[in-house]
């Protein structure tokens, strides 16, 4: 029979004699650093908030109402037909209280507008920011003096908001030529 004692001696000198790196062996109390290996790696950056839309509230079916008096007062109705992320586009229809000559109204037409920010035009200067509140939506908006397209050498104010793509209200002195009045839908 086979003596066991050459192999319990051998492997308790090996045992006693540290690690194969020279170091000592950890006791059983000692926590043990954790290798490269075993480290978990750090966790993903957590995503960046999506940019919030400012057509956000803009839907297809809803319809925007405007006042408009460039001589012959009348109401604007647009209903948004189709929204895509570049350009918002809206069936206008023209409603004036009394028609002239009796005809009947003008068949509705198609307005689309990129969703970019609103430019400002050449010679216009910004003047002051203001909110105006529609139908419970708020519209900051900021004011802006221009040209006057329609009588050269006047000048308007145009409110343009970054919530709509085109003027929320236009005047002209002590007049308001377009003023958005309800939004249905």
């Amino acid at each position: 029979m086979r003596s066991l004692a050459g192999p319990i001696v051998a492997l308790s000198a090996l045992l006693l004699s540290g690690c194969p790196d020279g170091s000592t062996p950890p006791s059983a109390s000692q926590p043990t650093k954790p290798t490269p290996a075993d480290k978990k790696p750090d966790p993903p950056p957590p995503p960046k908030p999506a940019e919030v839309d400012p057509f956000a509230h803009v839907q297809v079916g809803q319809v925007y109402v405007f006042r408009i008096d460039y001589g012959t007062p009348m109401t604007e109705r647009r209903e948004i037909t189709a929204k895509t992320e570049s350009e918002v586009t809206a069936s206008v229809r023209d409603e004036l209280p009394v028609s002239p000559l009796g005809m009947p109204p003008a068949a509705p037409r198609t307005k689309t507008t990129p969703r970019a920010e609103p430019a400002l035009p050449r010679g216009a200067v910004v003047l002051r920011s203001e909110t105006l509140t529609v139908s419970g939506v708020k519209f900051d908006c900021e004011v802006r003096e221009e040209d006057d397209s329609e009588n050269p050498g006047a000048k308007v104010q145009v409110w343009v908001s970054r919530k709509y793509p085109g003027e929320v209200k236009k005047t002209s002195g002590a007049k308001t030529l377009l003023e958005l009045i309800e939004i249905r839908g």
